[in-house]
């Protein structure tokens, strides 16, 4: 991370972060810097400065599975799980070191092997799509909610073809909304209105309106009591 820094500037080391869930802030990250050294470093460096990762939890201690995002560069350690902290997979892996921001010098991260012969597809993406669906299916969160409880989700390696395509398709989708680059949030269901900067005391609900203050003065217009 030193050569990093040193050939490309200390200005151009502050990098966005997803901090938590939506809430991208920024960080100087520099091994000497950050909290903990470098022992992040051996995983972040596949993530920099803009390809994907998974982020999940180990176990589910807090009652049903939720521990699944995904992020685009650096994440914070508990972005996914705020207990006991998310792992990061990387959907690619540099292969050289001595190039950190080529584009070209990577290799996927996911033994397509282990995969039935239809999903062992060059498109990376539409694995992780797949990944990304089924580990936000409600029936796949209640099938194996003892399992989720206590181990790494594990995916299913076999799937029938059709019905790949269709969870990969709306997975993607899901991943679009996620990191906030879906066409769909240009054209926002709800109105904010209130104060530019209102302090957030209170989630509430009245009158179409999601309150973000005591007061209800301040929240977002439109929003469905369900």
């Amino acid at each position: 991370m030193r050569d990093l820094v040193r050939r490309i500037g200390v200005e151009s080391g502050i990098a966005p972060i997803l901090y938590r869930p939506f809430d991208t802030r920024f960080i100087w990250y520099h091994r000497e810097a950050i909290e903990r050294g470098d022992s992040r470093w051996p995983v972040m460096k596949h993530v920099l400065p803009d390809r994907l990762s998974l982020l999940t939890s180990r176990q589910s201690i807090n009652g049903n599975f939720t521990s699944v995002f995904i992020a685009r560069g650096l994440s914070e350690m508990k972005t996914a799980e705020s207990t006991r902290g998310s792992y990061a997979f990387p959907l690619l892996t540099v292969i050289d070191n001595a190039d950190l921001l080529s584009q070209e010098r990577v290799q996927t991260n996911m033994r397509l092997e282990l995969f039935a012969p239809h999903l062992r597809t060059r498109n990376y993406a539409e694995l992780l799509n797949y990944m990304y669906a089924v580990l936000h299916s409600p029936t796949y969160r209640s099938r194996y909610a003892g399992v989720l409880r206590i181990e790494f989700p594990k995916i299913p390696a076999s799937c029938p073809e059709a019905l790949f395509h269709r969870l990969s398709k709306l997975g993607g989708e899901l991943i679009a909304l996620h990191l906030l680059e879906s066409p769909k949030l240009s054209q926002p269901i709800t109105e904010f209105i209130g104060a530019r900067y209102p302090q957030v005391e209170k989630i509430s609900w009245s009158r179409h309106t999601g309150w973000v203050d005591k007061a209800q003065t301040a929240g977002f217009h439109g929003v469905r009591e369900d």
